[in-house]
């Protein structure tokens, strides 16, 4: 939503899109759209997937090999104590407060299960242990662990 303020913000900076996001913000001159395999500039330190499956989330995962660090955005989202009184109610109703994972609508978007199995497959043989989330606080350890527990659903 508010990606067009980061290009204001960083005019020499390149900005790559997750897909169908250009088609979304035809507005915004992105350099590129990511796929499952990462762009030369960061391929020695990135490992780089589309999360598949879920009909209207077209997430890019990274995995920062040095730090052993899962990065995701949307598709797997928590709150704790500190979070504000409005996101924590919302995510005990989704059932991931204090326990990482996709929102309740997330999880009935998931159509074709068997592209999602392969997408955690294919994150799941990366080495990591934390995740660092966008939307909640960091797991410091035990990442992988977590990672396949909040989508226990798809097995």
């Amino acid at each position: 939503m508010f990606v067009g303020e980061y290009f204001a913000a960083y005019p020499d900076a390149s900005f790559y899109a997750a897909p169908g996001l250009p088609e979304k913000r035809p507005d915004l001159p992105f350099d590129g759209v990511l796929g499952d395999e990462p762009e030369s500039g960061w391929a020695q330190d990135l490992e780089q997937a589309i999360f598949r499956g879920e009909r209207l989330l077209r997430e890019v995962m990274f995995c920062h090999r040095e730090s052993r660090t899962l990065i995701v955005t949307d598709l797997v989202q928590s709150a704790d104590s500190g979070s504000p009184l409005l996101m924590r109610l919302v995510m005990r109703l989704s059932g991931i407060y204090e326990r990482p994972g996709p929102h309740l609508y997330m999880k009935l978007g998931f159509r074709d299960k068997a592209a999602a199995r392969a997408s955690l497959e294919r994150i799941l043989s990366w080495d990591f242990d934390r995740i660092l989330l966008c939307h909640g606080p960091i797991v410091e350890s035990g990442g992988k662990a977590v990672f396949r527990d909040a989508f226990s659903f798809l097995w």
